[in-house]
Protein backbone atom coordinates (compact mmCIF):
# COMPACT_ATOMS: atom_id res chain seq x y z
CA UNK A 1 0.00 0.00 0.00
CA UNK A 2 1.64 3.25 -0.94
CA UNK A 3 0.04 6.25 0.94
CA UNK A 4 -0.44 10.05 -0.25
CA UNK A 5 -0.87 13.01 1.18
CA UNK A 6 -2.56 15.11 -1.25
CA UNK A 7 -1.84 19.33 -0.55
CA UNK A 8 -4.52 21.64 -2.21
CA UNK A 9 -5.14 24.92 -0.64
CA UNK A 10 -4.09 24.10 3.03
CA UNK A 11 0.01 24.72 1.88
CA UNK A 12 1.03 24.36 5.52
CA UNK A 13 3.00 21.75 7.88
CA UNK A 14 1.34 23.63 10.99
CA UNK A 15 -2.57 23.43 11.84
CA UNK A 16 -3.48 20.76 9.13
CA UNK A 17 -5.72 18.23 10.46
CA UNK A 18 -5.63 15.99 7.63
CA UNK A 19 -1.52 16.24 7.70
CA UNK A 20 -1.54 15.18 11.70
CA UNK A 21 -4.37 12.18 10.92
CA UNK A 22 -1.29 11.06 7.85
CA UNK A 23 1.43 11.22 10.33
CA UNK A 24 -0.22 9.59 13.58
CA UNK A 25 -1.17 6.85 10.91
CA UNK A 26 1.86 5.96 8.66
CA UNK A 27 4.91 4.99 9.60
CA UNK A 28 8.76 6.13 7.95
CA UNK A 29 8.92 2.57 7.03
CA UNK A 30 5.89 2.25 4.60
CA UNK A 31 5.72 4.21 1.25
CA UNK A 32 4.70 7.24 0.95
CA UNK A 33 4.52 10.80 -0.96
CA UNK A 34 3.47 13.86 -0.64
CA UNK A 35 1.60 15.51 -3.55
CA UNK A 36 0.49 18.90 -4.87
CA UNK A 37 -1.21 19.26 -8.55
CA UNK A 38 -1.37 22.51 -10.41
CA UNK A 39 -3.98 22.78 -12.73
CA UNK A 40 -3.81 25.63 -14.32
CA UNK A 41 -6.84 25.75 -15.92
CA UNK A 42 -8.25 26.66 -12.85
CA UNK A 43 -5.63 29.76 -12.66
CA UNK A 44 -7.70 31.57 -15.03
CA UNK A 45 -10.00 32.33 -12.69
CA UNK A 46 -6.52 34.20 -10.54
CA UNK A 47 -4.89 37.17 -10.96
CA UNK A 48 -0.87 37.74 -11.84
CA UNK A 49 -1.05 38.26 -7.65
CA UNK A 50 -2.77 35.36 -6.37
CA UNK A 51 -0.65 33.10 -8.52
CA UNK A 52 2.63 34.66 -7.70
CA UNK A 53 1.72 34.36 -3.65
CA UNK A 54 0.58 30.83 -4.34
CA UNK A 55 4.25 29.69 -5.87
CA UNK A 56 5.58 31.34 -3.08
CA UNK A 57 3.66 29.47 -0.41
CA UNK A 58 4.62 26.23 -2.36
CA UNK A 59 8.08 27.05 -2.48
CA UNK A 60 7.86 27.66 1.48
CA UNK A 61 5.99 24.01 1.59
CA UNK A 62 8.73 22.77 -0.45
CA UNK A 63 11.57 23.96 2.17
CA UNK A 64 9.55 22.90 5.28
CA UNK A 65 8.78 19.61 4.31
CA UNK A 66 12.55 19.31 2.91
CA UNK A 67 13.92 19.92 6.52
CA UNK A 68 12.21 16.51 7.26
CA UNK A 69 13.97 14.70 4.23
CA UNK A 70 10.89 14.86 2.53
CA UNK A 71 10.01 15.93 -1.36
CA UNK A 72 7.36 17.49 -2.27
CA UNK A 73 6.49 16.24 -6.26
CA UNK A 74 4.40 19.02 -8.26
CA UNK A 75 2.49 17.69 -10.62
CA UNK A 76 0.98 19.82 -13.86
CA UNK A 77 -2.50 18.60 -14.57
CA UNK A 78 -6.01 17.83 -14.44
CA UNK A 79 -6.22 16.21 -10.82
CA UNK A 80 -7.83 12.54 -12.51
CA UNK A 81 -5.06 12.52 -15.36
CA UNK A 82 -2.50 13.08 -12.49
CA UNK A 83 -4.25 9.95 -10.35
CA UNK A 84 -4.33 8.03 -13.24
CA UNK A 85 -0.24 8.16 -13.74
CA UNK A 86 0.11 7.45 -10.33
CA UNK A 87 -1.88 4.63 -9.92
CA UNK A 88 -0.01 2.94 -13.00
CA UNK A 89 2.89 2.91 -10.67
CA UNK A 90 1.90 2.79 -7.67
CA UNK A 91 -1.37 0.84 -6.48
CA UNK A 92 -3.19 0.04 -4.45
CA UNK A 93 -3.20 3.92 -2.72
CA UNK A 94 -4.66 5.43 0.25
CA UNK A 95 -4.92 9.00 -0.06
CA UNK A 96 -5.42 12.02 2.81
CA UNK A 97 -6.91 15.22 2.23
CA UNK A 98 -7.97 18.05 3.80
CA UNK A 99 -12.13 18.49 3.00
CA UNK A 100 -12.88 20.83 0.33
CA UNK A 101 -16.81 21.75 0.09
CA UNK A 102 -17.04 23.36 -2.94
CA UNK A 103 -19.16 21.57 -5.59
CA UNK A 104 -16.63 21.64 -8.18
CA UNK A 105 -14.31 20.24 -5.51
CA UNK A 106 -16.53 17.47 -4.34
CA UNK A 107 -17.07 16.67 -7.91
CA UNK A 108 -13.14 16.57 -7.96
CA UNK A 109 -12.88 14.81 -5.39
CA UNK A 110 -15.52 11.94 -6.45
CA UNK A 111 -14.08 11.37 -9.80
CA UNK A 112 -10.97 10.91 -8.56
CA UNK A 113 -12.24 8.06 -5.77
CA UNK A 114 -14.11 6.36 -8.47
CA UNK A 115 -11.09 6.03 -10.58
CA UNK A 116 -9.16 4.72 -7.37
Amino acid sequence: MHHIFWFRKDLRITDNHALSQFIKEISSSESFSFIYIKNENSYRYYGEKRINFLYECLEELKNDLSEFSINLQIFSGKSLEVFKIILAEKNPVTVYVNEQVEPYCKERDNAVKEDD
